[in-house]
């Protein structure tokens, strides 16, 4: 039995692959020093051709035509490709290289997250409400903020 096995910064991955079956299965656990964060089980037919860390807190899973990226918490993202791809990891995110194009997946900047948040009074999000009035030549550009 061939096996897998990644260990970065407190986080642990391991992927068993059996000789005797086509059948690939394998484990990510996802652990901050001795407290248990989540486990995700993979059972797939395919060979998983990628494995990856995107940033400190999600792994990227690509097969002949999916990238699966998986959180954290257990959250799924799937990304369908019609063409092979090639994934490069740097310290945020991953570069994806195609034939065409060149993508960055990263995690979402809290920074960023705050602007678009529902009922947000961040300073960001103001400045950002602010000039969608401006575009929309709206009078109400300057109502928001607080002189």
């Amino acid at each position: 039995m061939s096996s897998l096995t990644k260990k970065i910064s407190s986080f642990f991955l391991q992927f068993d692959v059996p000789e005797t079956s086509r059948l690939q299965s394998g484990f990510i656990i996802f652990s901050l020093y001795n407290d248990f964060l989540f486990l995700f089980l993979l059972h797939s037919t395919l060979a998983l051709e990628q494995l990856f860390w995107c940033g400190m807190d999600s792994v990227l899973l690509y097969w002949h035509d999916m990238l699966m990226m998986v959180g954290l918490y257990g959250d799924l993202i799937r990304y369908l490709y019609d063409e092979p791809i090639i994934l490069i990891p740097e310290c945020d995110g991953a570069r994806i290289l195609s034939n065409l194009n060149m993508e960055f997946l990263q995690r979402v900047p809290s920074s960023t997250e705050s602007i678009f948040k529902i009922g947000s009074t961040e300073p960001t999000t103001l400045l950002y409400d602010a000039l969608d009035h401006f575009d929309r030549m709206n009078a109400k550009v300057g109502c928001d903020f607080d002189l």
